[in-house]
């Protein structure tokens, strides 16, 4: 006699989920999740992971359908909303995500998780000095937090307070290895502002806590030549590169006429032997830059 085949348990799927989740095994939990979902497509807790995993392997469309499947189901669900704010950030809405932190913080004002994450928002938005404060808020809930902690390392570390900051960092590193991801994002944050010392400072204390890393040791010898003094004549073509350039030489073809007019044809021959070698000096000097350094 065969019957219908019986549905797994919930509890028993919801439990192997989270522990392959918790240990970043993602691509084992991905296909426990859709076949969960098959039996229950409206789980909420099993949307959430569905969302997660999405969001951590930047799958951001398909996080974003599980995602609002989820808060169709419930608008005010804690993990929704705290993965609505994440994918926002990923999409560069930081004002939208600023947003969401507020409001949850609203609803959970000593919740220490909610302070590590709001922080980490406003570090990689370059505001420090927030980030600082929210960090030091989560602390006052919650003293050992570690997200807030690495948070405050990474903030000191931009500000140039290097003994502390180096050592919390380095420890926090080596026992949560997942918090690489953060701190690249500082760094590319760092870089896009022209920040390059502070980038520089970060990249060398994560390949402290890292040495076998290629991507940190590719950070460390890029941002090294970047932030070196002689590099600062070509601080527009490194900050805004190929727009910079195309203004250089707009400019130059604009200036030169009237310049000699005004300045006299040796004055004009003058500028352009100036023109001439900063040229060169940018095609050339920062590879042989990148081999004395």
């Amino acid at each position: 006699m065969t019957g219908e085949a019986r549905p797994p348990s919930l509890p028993d799927l919801l439990g192997r989920v989270h522990a392959l989740v918790e240990r970043n095994r993602y691509d084992q939990a991905r296909p426990l999740i859709a076949d969960a979902l098959r039996h229950f497509p409206d789980n909420e807790q099993l949307l959430y992971y569905a969302s997660f995993i999405d969001w951590a392997q930047g799958n951001l469309d398909q996080a974003d359908r599980s995602l609002r499947q989820l808060l169709q189901l419930d608008p005010e669900h804690y993990g929704g909303r705290i993965q609505l704010a994440r994918l926002l950030t990923s999409r560069k809405d930081l004002a939208g995500a600023e947003r969401v932190w507020i409001g949850l913080l609203k609803d959970n004002p000593e919740d220490a998780d909610l302070y590590g994450e709001y922080a980490e928002l406003m570090l990689n938005a370059i505001w420090i000095k927030k980030a600082l404060e929210l960090a030091s808020e989560g602390l006052k809930y919650e003293p050992e937090h570690e997200h807030c902690r690495y948070v405050i390392a990474l903030a000191n570390i931009v500000y140039g307070k290097r003994a502390d900051a180096d050592a919390a960092l380095g420890s926090l590193l080596k026992e949560h290895p997942e918090r690489l991801r953060p701190a690249y994002a500082l760094a590319v944050a760092l870089q896009s502002k022209g920040r390059y010392k502070e980038a520089y400072r970060l990249s060398q204390q994560v390949l402290r806590a890292h040495p076998t890393s290629p991507e940190w040791l590719h950070n460390v010898r890029m941002f090294k030549v970047a932030s070196h003094w002689s590099m600062l004549p070509l601080y527009p073509f490194q900050r805004w590169g190929w727009g910079a350039s195309i203004a250089f030489w707009v400019l130059f073809a604009f200036i030169m006429a009237p310049f000699s007019k005004i300045a006299g044809q040796g004055a004009a021959i003058v500028l352009l032997v100036i023109w001439l070698l900063l040229v060169v000096y940018s095609w050339v000097w920062p590879p042989l830059l990148r081999k004395f350094l």
